[in-house]
């Protein structure tokens, strides 16, 4: 589990797609969020992402 801190982020995620190599770089701002929300949010992903 990773929550930010808020403020702007730059993500990139580095993968592999037909035995090619790929990058994506995407700029955004993190938010904080009410405890109950960000616990709901988290459940509803898959913990082995990214």
């Amino acid at each position: 589990e990773f929550d930010a801190a808020p403020g702007e982020i730059t993500f990139a995620r580095l993968g592999l797609w037909d035995d090619r190599l790929y990058m994506v770089i995407v700029l955004g701002e993190a938010v904080e969020l009410p405890p109950e929300e960000r616990k709901a949010l988290n459940a509803e992903t898959d913990p082995t992402w990214p």
